[in-house]
């Protein structure tokens, strides 16, 4: 097993990766390291099969609406995990938009977005 942890200042991106499958937890997204998490993670995460996105919580420096979007957008992990708690947030909110756009976008093709 080999983990990537990326630097992203306060906050968490880690990609876990095991025989050909990965999965990664939380989302941090920052503007000022956007060039270097993208290219971490699409070297990492080569042909690697993206099992899953975790998230650990609803604030910025773990669950990053950007991140997520980028994350669920370009690398199209089969599932999401989140806690159940409900968090009123704007950060909160505007994960779960995310989520819903990628959930409606991939709902009637070969691999809808598992919430688990």
């Amino acid at each position: 097993m080999q983990t990537l942890t990326v630097y992203v200042g306060q906050g968490e991106l880690i990609a876990i990766r095991h025989r050909g499958e990965a999965v990664i937890v939380d989302s941090r997204w920052p503007d000022e390291h956007a060039k270097a998490i993208e290219k971490q993670l699409r070297v990492f995460l080569r042909n690697q099969d993206l099992a899953g996105l975790m998230l650990t919580g609803f604030d910025n420096d773990h669950a990053d609406p950007y991140g997520v979007d980028n994350i669920l957008g370009k690398y199209k992990p089969n599932w999401i995990m989140y806690p159940k708690y409900y968090k009123d947030t704007e950060n909160a909110t505007e994960v779960f938009k995310v989520i819903s756009k990628h959930e409606r976008r991939r709902r009637n093709t070969a691999t809808p977005l598992r919430k688990v």
